[in-house]
């Protein structure tokens, strides 16, 4: 009786929170957005500009005064500080830029300069593409662009000062994993894993066999559903509960339940093992982790690893 009674009060903990949420969803690879850029002579930087005044996710903001904010600009424009003599113009150039379609400027930026491969950003769903050659003082954007899906790859080509031709892809190959994509992925794996299982103990599932058993599960189900994501590409939305990714979700607790009610009433010997607690503890397990992955804006070994290298 009092598992039993743990077990729902351990649901309603986690189901009320999460269902007024409205972060983005971290369960699944980061979003990638990918510029390559082929026909750029010279020293060259490239900012986005904004439908809206505020990007969508609040951090690359421009202030009234036109003063740039060095944690912001010079981190995503250079990658590490520059010297004030250096940034104060580019910054300046960008911000007194008048879109004709009223887009705006904000702190996220590239300098393009002898690394015109591709450039990764976070994004809006609405933007430009804007040039500034310091040298010439001469800008060159592009046409309105859209990226709502979860992976997009755009080619600008510029030719004879003016970009003429911007094609996308949005598929996940076209670009590839990088290391640090890697990384991520295998982190969140652990993450996943170490949640469930800890999720697991309060359930009465601490048997050496239910835990493998849990291991091996996740090993399987959690790249699953991430090769769908890559596959499938889908929109890309800000609430944890917008679709594919809870479809993904429900689909992940539905495949660990059947396998979670075939293997551990085996290992258990003793006394039965009630099904509907089994499923309770996968629906349980998967909520935590869905969560934790949303509500934490990086994984936790990526947060930890951060600050210690």
């Amino acid at each position: 009786m009092k598992r039993r009674l743990f077990a729902l009060i351990f649901v309603l903990l986690f189901i009320l929170p999460t269902a007024a949420l409205t972060a983005s969803a971290n369960s699944a690879p980061e979003p990638d957005f990918v510029l390559r850029f082929s026909g750029i002579e010279g020293t060259c930087y490239m900012t986005l500009l904004n439908r809206d005044k505020e990007d969508e996710w609040g951090i690359h903001h421009v202030s009234e005064d036109g003063k740039r904010d060095p944690e912001i600009f010079d981190r995503e424009l250079f990658g590490y500080r520059k010297a004030d003599e250096i940034a104060d113009p580019i910054f300046q150039a960008f911000y007194n830029y008048k879109d004709p379609d009223g887009y705006y400027f904000v702190q996220q930026m590239a300098d393009l300069t002898d690394k015109t491969s591709y450039y990764a950003v976070e994004y809006p769903h609405e933007f430009k593409i804007l040039l500034y050659y310091p040298d010439s003082g001469k800008f060159i954007s592009s046409e309105k662009l859209e990226a709502y899906s979860y992976f997009n790859c755009f080619h600008i080509t510029v030719e004879n000062g003016e970009i003429v031709s911007v094609t996308k892809s949005t598929k996940y190959a076209e670009y590839g994993m990088n290391v640090g994509d890697v990384l991520y992925i295998l982190c969140l794996l652990i993450q996943t894993i170490v949640i469930e299982i800890l999720v697991a103990i309060p359930f009465g599932f601490r048997r050496k066999k239910q835990v493998l058993t849990i291991f091996l599960t996740n090993l399987l189900t959690h790249p699953l559903m991430m090769g769908m994501i890559m596959i499938i590409n889908p929109s890309l939305h800000e609430s944890v509960f917008s679709f594919p990714f809870a479809f993904f979700e429900i689909g992940v607790a539905v495949i660990e339940s059947l396998v979670y009610l075939w293997l551990f009433p085996k290992f258990e010997k003793e006394h039965s093992v009630k099904k509907w607690l089994i499923i309770v503890y996968a629906v349980t397990a998967n909520l935590v982790t869905y969560a934790v992955s949303a509500l934490i804006p990086e994984t936790i070994l990526g947060w930890i690893f951060g600050r210690l290298v």
